[in-house]
């Protein structure tokens, strides 16, 4: 069940003790390089438990275009756009009931800028699900506690780390979130930082996780002609607890089933 107030997307849960999100995201699925292996994982991990959820932070499909991604970004795309859109909906039809939210990503505004915005109007009513775009205030909402994101696909703008753009959210007063997520780099990056908030005359220390979202891409052509480090491949899955205000981060599958 989910409302919109403001501008923030909420969506309240029944569960007592805690929910665990997969922070999904960078699949770019029709790339050749897509792992599908890793991420039917995922999908599989999501259907294991009730209490599992899927937040969307952009880039599930290549959508390689001519005017978008002309040259040879056309030539590593394994299927047409058409077609990946039906095997992304496909991939996730059986837990589409667990998907809080879908962000787009860069890859999708490609289509979007030719007067056709993919997930508004393909994916995410076939997946009945909220589309948000490009980033959004989200509140997960529990019976006792409630927890305040702010998500982000990410800008197309290169940095030194996986920290700085979170980083620069957190100077700009979004660490006033309980956690911030951002995807687009194919990193998996995982910290906690004490912010200063004002709780009536005071200030305290507020904790705020911050993360980039990893991806499913292994490592293209591209990257390695331009010397990138090889991409994270998998996802951040967080645990939301509503009978206390707490958060618990696991950087991947393999962390949370270890842990």
């Amino acid at each position: 069940m989910s409302d919109k107030l403001a501008n923030v997307h909420v969506h309240k849960f029944e569960e007592d003790d805690y929910i665990d999100v997969w922070f999904m995201g960078d699949m770019h699925l029709g790339h050749e390089g897509f792992n599908l292996k890793e991420f039917k994982k995922y999908v599989e991990w999501v259907k294991g438990a009730d209490n599992r959820y899927v937040i969307g932070m952009g880039d599930y499909i290549e959508c390689a275009t001519k005017s978008g991604a002309p040259g040879k970004a056309l030539l590593s795309q394994s299927i047409s756009i058409t077609g990946q859109v039906e095997v992304f909906v496909k991939l996730l039809e059986p837990i589409k009931d667990r998907i809080v939210c879908l962000l787009a990503g860069n890859h999708e505004e490609r289509i979007a800028k030719e007067g056709f915005d993919i997930l508004a109007q393909a994916i995410a009513p076939r997946l009945g699900t909220v589309y948000l775009g490009y980033e959004h205030w989200v509140k997960l909402k529990g019976k006792k506690y409630y927890y305040n994101l702010y998500i982000h696909h990410g800008p197309n703008t290169k940095a030194n780390s996986s920290s700085y753009h979170l980083e620069k959210l957190i100077k700009a007063g979004f660490g006033v979130a309980d956690l911030l997520a951002m995807g687009h780099n194919h990193r998996i990056f995982v910290n906690k930082y004490n912010t200063p908030v004002v709780v009536g005359d005071t200030v305290r220390k507020h904790s705020c996780w911050a993360l980039r979202t990893g991806g499913f891409l292994d490592y293209p052509s591209y990257a390695r002609k331009k010397l990138y480090e090889p991409a994270d491949i998998g996802s951040p899955i967080v645990r939301f607890y509503f009978n206390k205000k707490e958060i618990a981060v696991y950087s991947g599958l393999e962390h949370y089933n270890g842990c």
